[in-house]
């Protein structure tokens, strides 16, 4: 708590997303939603979810419109349209499209937008596909990119992500790391990267966050999509 109110101090968010794991499995989402609303109430708050657990929860509805905060539901497997479509509906009631988008330069569809009857903006993201962040030849390796090339055509390279109170410049410098050693794969090649603490920031440090670090050589210098699922798994799954 006393590190979030530093940081409250110090930053000024357009848009916090709460993340996982699975967000909707934590005892105390309500919480940090409470909290992170009372520290940066003029942000646009969101939580992140897989959507398989959420109509579970009790008054899911009723907390969202407490506190002004939005869902984004990342949808991996085509299996599980119809009964997130049946969750939305029974959860929310009725909902009104707004506007969809694309992954990017390709066109395959990115997230088609929703607006509940009380205000609650709804983001159905299509997790089938998959940006090419750290796959070559369908197995995973570290790109040998130009760095700053890759950071001008990276699609996060403005979503900083927080862990353990410590700000990262993407989720993949915070969390690639971890992966590759639970993956058993070499982590020689990724250079550490020192994370931002409200302690220590510095103007020149957190003015950084908007530029090219080494680390962006991982990834492409190009972004590109590949689908996880194809329609003919998706006929068989709904079948």
């Amino acid at each position: 708590r006393e590190k979030m109110l530093q940081w409250s101090k110090l930053v000024k968010i357009d848009t916090i997303e709460i993340l996982g794991g699975e967000p909707t499995l934590h005892p105390r989402l309500w919480e940090w939603v409470a909290g992170l609303r009372e520290l940066w109430p003029d942000s646009n708050l969101q939580i992140t979810t897989n959507g398989t657990h959420f109509k579970k929860m009790k008054d899911f509805k009723k907390q969202l419109v407490r506190y002004n905060c939005n869902l984004q539901v990342s949808v991996h497997g085509n299996h599980f349209r119809k009964q997130l479509a049946k969750d939305v509906f029974e959860t929310f009631g009725e909902i009104t499209f707004t506007e969809f988008g694309l992954f990017g330069d390709s066109e395959l569809t990115g997230s088609i937008w929703f607006k509940t009857d009380s205000g609650i903006d709804i983001e159905i993201q299509n997790g089938n596909n998959l940006q090419d962040i750290c796959f070559i030849d369908n197995d995973f390796n570290l790109h040998n990119s130009d760095a700053k090339l890759a950071h001008e055509n990276c699609g996060i390279s403005r979503c900083h992500h927080m862990i353990d109170n410590k700000i990262y410049k993407c989720s993949i410098v915070g969390l690639l790391p971890e992966f590759l050693r639970q993956q058993g794969k070499n982590t020689n090649k990724f250079s550490p990267y020192t994370p931002l603490e409200a302690d220590t920031i510095t103007q020149e440090s957190f003015d950084n966050l908007k530029h090219a670090i080494p680390q962006c050589s991982i990834c492409p210098e190009g972004n590109s999509y590949c689908l996880l699922y194809t329609s003919d798994a998706a006929d068989e799954e709904d079948s």
